[in-house]
């Protein structure tokens, strides 16, 4: 799938209140994500959230929670931990990290591919600052 891109989270980012918290981790505030680590929101819009839930005919969603992130236009790939995701309301499929824009080369409103990945690595822990 492929769409545009925005960004968000870390102490810095002013589009969120202080009080605003992730979807898949309630506990965890916007602001205290660390910056400078591999983590997206989704926000493409449902149905097309629904349609990539699945794989071979079984949910994946759930047990994913990472994103293969490729800038086309110079096949830089990532892979970030999903902690947030809401609906899409204009024709941004993603919001980053700032450390992933710099990664990819991108911008704001770039266009990047993104795939749904199973990682059983993740130790979430090291995204958010103390």
């Amino acid at each position: 799938m492929k769409g545009k891109v925005s960004f968000f989270g870390g102490p810095d980012d002013s589009f969120v209140s202080e009080e605003e918290r992730l979807a898949l981790y309630p506990k965890h505030f916007c602001r205290k994500l660390n910056p400078e680590e591999y983590y997206c929101a989704i926000r493409m819009k449902y149905e097309l959230m629904r349609d990539m839930q699945y794989r071979e005919g079984k949910k994946v969603f759930q047990n994913c929670l990472a994103v293969e992130i490729t800038n086309p236009q110079n096949n830089k790939l990532v892979i970030c931990d999903i902690v947030d995701w809401g609906p899409g309301i204009n024709e941004r499929i993603i919001d980053l990290s700032p450390a992933v824009g710099r990664e990819l080369d991108i911008e704001t409103d770039d266009i990047v591919s993104i795939r749904l990945v199973i990682n059983p690595q993740r130790s979430v822990s090291r995204l958010f600052l103390p």
